[in-house]
């Protein structure tokens, strides 16, 4: 059933008009693949170089902090790299956060210390494990092969970052997807 859900959950996220691909991001439905993972991927690229940036300020614990520093450094290196394919490609690449980690760097920016951490990773549990699907997806059926070596190579750093992050959940007692 977790599985199912997982499978449902990403290809939501996929759908023309899907809530990564709103806002100022038109699409007209005929959106590649290509474009969509340029545009989810650089979303969730600031995403977690803004949240990282949060967690070094407000964390309790300096774990947490490592942590929100890795994942701006790496996320800003990852950023980068794809930002230069994306404009060699001429493929769109987001212009902000998507309306949930706008939302939830809102919520975050409300916390500190160890409330904080338990919600902060948890929620990067949830969003590492979408990452690898979404880079996992690209690197297989991707149709570009830039994006798809980029996708490839990145990979291992994206599973990386979700073994860390489950390590700091469970040594945390933090739920998974923030909420407690």
């Amino acid at each position: 059933m977790r599985k199912i859900l997982a499978v449902l959950t990403f290809a939501l996220l996929l759908a023309p008009g899907s809530v990564l691909l709103r806002a100022d991001d038109k699409t007209d439905g005929n959106v590649s693949m290509d474009q969509k993972f340029v545009h989810m991927a650089s979303a969730s690229d600031m995403a977690e170089i803004e949240l990282g940036k949060l967690a070094m300020k407000r964390g309790g614990s300096s774990e947490v902090k490592q942590f929100g520093q890795r994942m701006m450094m790496d996320h800003m290196k990852s950023s980068k790299e794809l930002l230069a394919i994306a404009k060699d490609k001429g493929l769109k690449p987001a212009s902000k956060m998507d309306e949930h980690h706008q939302k939830l760097y809102r919520d975050l920016s409300k916390t500190q210390g160890d409330e904080f951490d338990r919600k902060y990773i948890g929620h990067m549990v949830k969003d590492h494990d979408m990452a690898v699907k979404l880079f996992a997806s690209e690197a297989t059926k991707g149709s570009d092969d830039d994006l798809k070596n980029f996708a490839t190579r990145t990979l291992p750093v994206i599973r990386g970052h979700l073994e860390m992050s489950m390590k700091l959940h469970d040594s945390l007692g933090a739920t998974r997807g923030g909420t407690e």
